[in-house]
């Protein structure tokens, strides 16, 4: 799995109305900083990738210890938590270190994201871009949206935060036709596919009550590969 962002404490909180009110709104401009923030960090990225040459030994041992250097700060955040309710829970991943992906390899990322938050217009969907950009991921799905993506607003903003990640994409939603009184909706799923990919898939199909949803890309010699996203 890839790193997403720290969660913050499972203290409930009162969701904010549709007006919002002034910690909703400094929740957001906070957000829209980060976002910047991650924006900046992913044009030098690729600005510093097309000054190299091909990922050398060296550099994929410099990205291990930076990841390695990440989770060592997260882990003294969750050490220093002195209550329950200011536990932070880290999510992390584990098993062997992302490294750079193989030019004849495809990249595979699936995650329960535990809800994309709808109240500060879908902005945790640019964290999402941000991390499979930089992991150079072909095909992400996603369960557990937990947003209503009948909704056109929803669906938008959630598609314009990736597109800036994902140039060229196909973008897929489902959700449950049982509609709830806000754009908040448990369960959904949702997958992209993009880069070299997205001229490739030939068939999609979504799942009524959202519980899934699959495409189909055309490949040589007519053979068809189908991913399935599952919650």
């Amino acid at each position: 799995m890839l790193p997403t962002r720290t969660l913050k404490s499972r203290e409930i909180q009162p969701r904010p109305t549709e007006r919002g009110d002034t910690e909703a709104t400094k929740g957001t401009t906070t957000k829209r900083q980060m976002t910047q923030h991650w924006l900046g960090n992913l044009s030098k990225l690729r600005q510093k990738q097309q000054k190299k040459s091909p990922a050398q030994p060296e550099e994929e041992t410099k990205q291990n210890e930076q990841t390695t250097k990440a989770k060592a700060q997260v882990q003294q955040r969750i050490n220093s938590a002195t209550t329950t309710t200011n536990i932070i829970r880290a999510n992390l991943p584990w098993g062997d270190p992302i490294k750079r992906k193989d030019p004849d390899s495809t990249r595979f990322y699936f995650q329960n994201v535990n809800g994309i938050k709808s109240w500060d217009k879908c902005i945790d969907a640019s964290e999402i871009g941000f991390y499979t950009e930089v992991n150079q991921v072909d095909v992400l799905g996603l369960a557990e949206t937990n947003l209503d993506w009948q909704s056109y607003q929803v669906h938008n903003q959630c598609r314009q935060h990736l597109a800036s990640f994902w140039q060229q994409h196909v973008f897929q939603v489902a959700s449950s036709t049982i509609t709830f009184n806000s754009t908040y909706q448990p369960g959904g799923v949702a997958m992209l596919t993009g880069n070299k990919w997205a001229s490739r898939v030939s068939k999609k199909l979504t799942d009524a009550l959202g519980r899934w949803l699959y495409n189909t890309m055309q490949g040589r010699a007519n053979i068809n590969l189908t991913i399935i996203t599952v919650y």
